[in-house]
């Protein structure tokens, strides 16, 4: 009776490892590439955007979008980012409320679109300096 207790419980864990394993991998979305340039847009859910959170220190640029009273995430949101000359070098939209970009070392204008509303940052951009930017938009909930 005994070895059976003890087979019944290492079946279970064997059969439990492709679960666990599934529940540790949903972390951070697969990177895309808009104007040559690499981002991931994620955060849907307490797992993937603590997973979204711990990847931001690899990209120089990270931007979270929120709206209303309560701050609440928000998505689909067109981000357009261009240089100090005025041209964009990157345009894409946010399917998710974090957004983490690979942009090169430089000055850039950062225009976020939800809902038909802009709003507008600038930031200096530093490749090993990860630059964090928070859009707010007040909505009505």
């Amino acid at each position: 009776m005994r070895h059976w207790k003890i087979l019944a419980a290492a079946s279970f864990s064997l059969l439990a490892l492709p679960i666990v394993a599934a529940a540790q991998s949903a972390g951070v979305p697969d990177a895309k590439s808009a104007n040559g340039i690499k981002f991931i847009a994620g955060g849907l859910g307490q797992p993937e955007s603590q997973a979204m959170l711990k990847e931001a220190a690899r990209y120089p640029l990270n931007l979270v979008f929120s709206g209303g009273r309560d701050k609440h995430f928000v998505a689909d949101v067109r981000v357009n980012v261009k240089d100090k000359a005025g041209k964009t070098v990157f345009e894409a939209t946010a399917g998710a409320p974090i957004m983490l970009v690979d942009l090169p070392t430089g000055a850039y204008t950062i225009e976020a679109q939800y809902r038909g509303k802009a709003l507008q940052h600038s930031a200096q951009v530093v490749a090993k300096a990860p630059t964090g930017l928070t859009f707010h938009w007040d909505l009505a909930d």
